[in-house]
């Protein structure tokens, strides 16, 4: 029997940096972290399920396990609740998506027979058209009961994540090119015969695609590989680097923002046409910002690394050039 995915992703979910997260909000991320693996560095490449759904169409290999679904080798199902249209849209047409629910509560108390077929696909998609917050956060509750009520193998992969972040406070008296709550989003998984850690590497959203296509393919990353810096990589193969520096290139775009984040830094360039100050309209503004000390991305540091902002900005890669 094929190990199976499970994939939950919530429109927006509590802020990973926040330090004055709201006690019902600190007592469930806490709760997960007891028997989950923690990725504490995770951005979004891309907002929406396109982040996710991306790589699919622009790699070989998930070109060939998308393929692999629709040909019926492998089973998807997807299960939401109401999306808008331009969600709906991003939808990816290799997996049986059922009717939405009416309310995330009909989502996430599914009658018997839809529990079992969230079970039994080799890869499951539950979308919650929600932003959790205080006030909601007994969905979050709800999908950890509904995973744990269904039956696992000892490496059936199941990812927790958001899809969007979410907007700065607007008390703050500082300002930033590219608000870190913006991009960083939770990340959580388990596989049943693997110990819960806390993951420090960066990760991105295209590693959650590389990660799906291994684990449905049969396959895992050797760890004798050196891919490129700005590869992705499987998560369940990080999750083995725990206390080891790795260094990584994850590329980031959002709206007209184009970012870059390594291990020491998180290189922002803007579109001139978004900015507030007409005055910095007239070129591209960016800014350099260094990890993981600057938790909100507010003091610029390109005049102190002016080689390493430069290397950024003309970096081959083309969000960054």
């Amino acid at each position: 029997m094929s190990d199976k995915v499970r994939l939950i992703t919530f429109e927006r979910l509590p802020n990973p940096v926040s330090p004055d997260l709201p006690e019902t909000l600190a007592q469930a991320v806490a709760a997960l972290a007891e028997e989950w693996t923690v990725f504490e560095s995770h951005y979004l490449q891309q907002p929406g399920i396109s982040g996710i759904t991306q790589p699919f169409d622009d790699w070989s290999a998930g070109c060939d396990l998308r393929d692999r679904f629709r040909s019926g080798q492998l089973s998807g199902v997807g299960f939401r609740s109401r999306v808008e249209s331009a969600e709906s849209e991003a939808l990816p047409d290799w997996i049986s998506w059922e009717t939405p629910a009416a309310s995330v509560g009909e989502l996430l108390c599914p009658s018997a027979e839809t529990r079992q077929r969230m079970q039994d696909a080799d890869f499951c998609w539950l979308h919650v058209a929600e932003s959790v917050d205080e006030s909601s956060v007994g969905s979050l509750k709800q999908v950890v009961e509904l995973i744990s009520s269904w039956s696992a193998g000892p490496r059936d992969l199941t990812l927790i994540t958001a899809l969007h972040g979410t907007v700065a406070d607007q008390q703050t008296p500082f300002a930033s090119l590219l608000w870190e709550s913006r991009i960083r989003v939770p990340l959580w998984m388990h596989v049943a015969d693997r110990p819960a850690v806390r993951v420090p590497i960066i990760t991105g959203s295209f590693d959650i695609a590389c990660t799906i296509n291994n684990v449905l393919s049969g396959r895992s990353s050797s760890s004798a590989e050196s891919p490129a810096v700005d590869a992705p990589r499987d998560l369940v193969q990080l999750s083995d680097f725990v206390g080891c520096r790795m260094e990584r290139e994850i590329l980031i775009r959002l709206d007209r923002h184009e970012a870059v984040r390594t291990s020491d830094f998180l290189f922002v360039q803007q579109d001139p046409a978004d900015h507030d100050d007409a005055a910095v309209r007239t070129e591209k503004s960016s800014a350099l910002y260094a990890k993981p000390e600057d938790i909100w991305n507010v003091n610029d540091v390109s005049g102190e690394y002016f080689e390493v902002a430069e290397r950024f900005r003309q970096s081959r890669h083309p969000t960054v050039s």
